[in-house]
């Protein structure tokens, strides 16, 4: 081992536990990206790392809602009254 690899090895370490990128900080972000202001859905087991992201970010509100259907209905009615994306949040069951 020569004594460059020693320190390009501290720096790769270094930078991979200053930043957590998680799939779910991943789909947060992308969303931000996007004209997203809303969420709509319900959090479960599946999802609920998501959920966390979306709490923390200040461009988006996640809504909470009782039946899929209903999220479903507000999604596209946001996709259709204003220049917003319309997001639909669900778990991967029947409901």
């Amino acid at each position: 081992m020569s004594g460059t690899e020693k320190p390009q090895q501290a720096n790769k370490a270094k930078s991979a536990k200053s930043v957590k990128q998680t799939g779910a900080w991943l789909c947060v972000h992308a969303l931000e990206q996007l004209p997203v202001r809303h969420t709509f859905g319900i959090p479960g087991v599946q999802n609920t790392e998501i959920y966390d992201e979306l709490n923390k970010s200040k461009k988006i509100e996640p809504i909470l809602v009782i039946h899929e259907g209903g999220g479903a209905f507000m999604a596209d009615a946001i996709s259709r009254t204003s220049g917003d994306v319309g997001t639909l949040v669900v778990v991967p069951s029947a409901g």
